[in-house]
This record gives structure tokens, C-alpha cells and sequence, in this order.
């Protein structure tokens, strides 16, 4: 084979490689090294192509995370980046391997929520409030079909509501409340079936309480005042909270036409 043929052929495979997102090794032949007294052609083995498995590319998105969010600026970040088990860095919980929370509250954190979070599958557990995150909320979130707690109040986070945080069937709690949030509420929360606590209040929040939050069967606590939005009759639509403790339930007050 001509060394033209052998360079083209090995660039096709590495590009194909990269764009598989794999790591690739070449290997040295140990078959008949002889080759044409004219030239000095090394031959090789194919390309091996070797997958990432579900720990490295995990490792990769919480790196992503760190230099999304200037881990260097952390206050507290122990473990971070080294080379111990990512399982072992300071608020990552996991189980067999995999991470099932991120616990970042009241660290320092800045900068903007990378969306690649959004590939942890397993995670139940996103917890980054207190702290000076800003830009919006990724929409990939949406896709954390595992998520339970979503814990993002207190930042200075801006933009609207995402509506596919509505995708969350699992989740029980939503604390976005005292950000810089603004746009209507999603009526795609109404979603939320397993849902037992949505705070939204102090933000910049307009338009009406979409009717199909009525539709949250299990709520124990709403927290919506402090943003601007309009009046609306509640009454015969939040008739199953009266019941409710409404110490938890700040506005609407089930059975009353509500205004700002």
C-alpha cells in the first residue's frame, strides 16, 4: 500500500472515532515488518475503537459543570477535578457508580447551568441554590426524567420558565422563587402529577395562573406571590386544597378571587 493510500485511510478513521465520541489506540503490527528497500513504511494493525462507559462520560459533564459555574472560585470544592473516584467529590451522590445528586448549596457558584447536566439520567437530586448563578434555566433539564428535587432558588438566574420542565414526571419539588425569572407561568406544570411543592414567588413573573395547575392533585405548598401577575378566580378550581395547611399556600388561598 502506498503511504498516500495508508495516511488517507488512517485519517478517516480517526476522524471516525472522534466523531463517535470514543477514545481510539493504534497498534503496531507484530506480524512481517519488511518492507520496500525504497521506503521505510511502518505497518498497523485497524484502528481500535473503544467506548466510554457511563462513569467517564458522567466524570466529563460534572467537569463541564465546574468550569461552567468557576469551580475555582468554590468555596468549598474538595476532590474536585483530582484523581479520586468523581463519586467522591464533595456534594456528588451516587449509586453503583452513577450520580443520583448534585449538591452545590451556598458554595459560590457563578456563571451559567450548563446544559449538558442534563445527560446525568439518573440523577433525582439537583440542589444550586444560594448561590450567584445567572442566565436561564437549560430547557434540557426537562429531560431528567428521574429528577425529584430541583433546587435553583436564590441566584440571579433570568429568562422564562421553562416549559419542559413540565416533562418531569418524577419531580416533587420545584423552588425557583426569589431569581430574576420572567414570562408567564408554563401551563405545562400542570403536568407535574407527583408534585408536592412549587415555589415561584418573588420573581418578575406575569399574565394569569393557568387554570391546569388546578390539575396538581398532590400539592401541599404554593408559593406565588411577589411577581406581577393578574387576577384570577380561583374559586371551584382549588376546591381539593381547602383542606391543605395554607400557612404552605401563600397565593392563591383556595375558594377567593385573587389579585397582585
Amino acid at each position: 500500500m502506498k503511504i498516500s493510500k495508508m495516511f488517507s485511510l488512517i485519517v478517516v478513521l480517526v476522524f471516525l472515532a472522534m466523531a463517535a465520541g470514543v477514545t481510539w489506540v493504534v497498534a503496531q503490527s507484530d506480524g512481517d515488518k519488511r518492507v520496500e528497500e525504497s521506503t521505510e513504511i511502518v505497518q498497523y494493525l485497524p484502528v481500535v475503537l473503544q467506548p466510554r462507559s457511563p462513569q467517564q462520560i458522567e466524570r466529563d459533564i460534572l467537569i463541564a459543570f465546574y468550569q461552567s459555574t468557576n469551580g475555582d472560585e468554590w468555596r468549598l470544592s474538595y476532590g474536585w477535578l483530582g484523581p479520586d473516584d468523581h463519586c467522591d467529590w464533595r456534594g456528588v451522590d451516587c449509586v453503583d457508580g452513577l450520580v443520583t445528586g448534585l449538591r452545590q448549596k451556598d458554595n459560590k457558584l457563578s456563571g451559567s447551568i450548563p446544559k449538558e447536566l442534563s445527560n446525568l439520567s439518573n440523577l433525582e437530586m439537583l440542589s444550586l441554590e444560594l448561590n450567584q448563578l445567572s442566565g436561564p434555566i437549560p430547557a434540557e433539564l426537562g429531560n431528567l426524567s428521574n429528577l425529584e428535587e430541583l433546587h435553583l432558588y436564590e441566584n440571579q438566574l433570568s429568562g422564562s420558565i421553562p416549559k419542559e420542565l413540565g416533562d418531569l414526571s418524577n419531580l416533587k419539588e420545584l423552588r425557583l422563587y426569589e431569581n430574576q425569572l420572567s414570562g408567564s407561568i408554563p401551563k405545562e406544570l400542570g403536568n407535574l402529577s407527583n408534585l408536592e411543592e412549587l415555589r415561584l414567588n418573588s420573581n418578575q413573573l406575569s399574565g394569569s395562573i393557568p387554570k391546569e395547575l388546578s390539575n396538581l392533585s398532590n400539592l401541599e405548598g404554593l408559593y406565588l406571590a411577589g411577581n406581577q401577575l393578574s387576577c384570577w378566580e380561583t374559586s371551584g378550581v382549588f376546591q381539593w386544597a381547602v383542606g391543605v395547611d395554607h400557612s404552605n399556600w401563600d397565593y392563591p388561598t383556595p375558594g377567593v378571587t385573587i389579585c397582585p
